[in-house]
């Protein structure tokens, strides 16, 4: 998974590099480059949030609270809560980060 992430990571930063590039020329364009300024913009805002979520998941968990939510995130909610049902009380992924903590 973490090879996977790192590799997502930087085809992100690359492409975060292109669009910064693309998004400068459009800006000498002038009005001309206006509506493919906007839908390069939004595009590159939403690639910062996609490169803020894939560090944070490859950023090692220390708190409790981050562990059992990376826990619950996991395959530990399916196998045990939803298949196995040893956790009847849990209704969510949320129930049982907070039943881990």
């Amino acid at each position: 998974m973490a090879g996977q992430a790192s590799i997502a990571l930087r085809l992100i930063l690359n492409a975060e590099r292109g669009l910064g590039i693309a998004r400068r020329a459009l800006v000498a364009l002038g009005e001309r480059g206006a509506p493919l300024l906007r839908r390069v913009t939004e595009t590159l805002r939403g690639l910062r949030r996609v490169r803020q979520e894939t560090e944070a998941t490859l950023k090692p968990a220390t708190e409790p609270k981050d562990i059992a939510q990376r826990i619950a995130d996991g395959h530990a909610y399916d196998n045990h809560v939803l298949i196995q049902k040893k956790f009847p009380e849990v209704q969510s992924r949320e129930d049982f980060a907070k039943l881990i903590e």
